[in-house]
């Protein structure tokens, strides 16, 4: 069982971003409880919810000049509601399978 909570005062009224997951068969499935949220921190306030660091910068310059695309979108964009990962050929969790009809019970 995973549990988070992600909180700063990088969101309206200080809210979190709740996530819960499940480790299970060799699959990763996270739930996303308010994915209208910006899990990094809202983009006014500079993603205060992800500590600065030289590659932060360049991701957000590079977005900033339309060069970021799928980067900033991994480490910045929102979240869908449910993320489910095979764990075991995918350790680094990029392909998504939770809309993949194969996968939907």
């Amino acid at each position: 069982m995973i549990g988070q909570e992600r909180h700063d005062v990088g969101r309206p009224d200080d809210a979190g971003y709740p996530v819960r997951g499940i480790i299970k068969g060799g699959y990763l499935y996270l739930w996303n409880l308010k994915s209208d949220r910006w899990p990094a921190g809202d983009p006014e306030t500079g993603y205060l919810n992800t500590d600065g660091s030289p590659t932060k910068t360049m991701i957000l310059e590079m977005n900033r000049k339309g060069r970021a695309g799928d980067i900033w979108n991994l480490n910045f964009g929102k979240r869908v509601e449910e993320e489910l990962y095979n764990i075991v050929t995918d350790p680094e969790c990029m392909v998504n399978l939770s809309g993949d009809p194969e996968y939907i019970t």
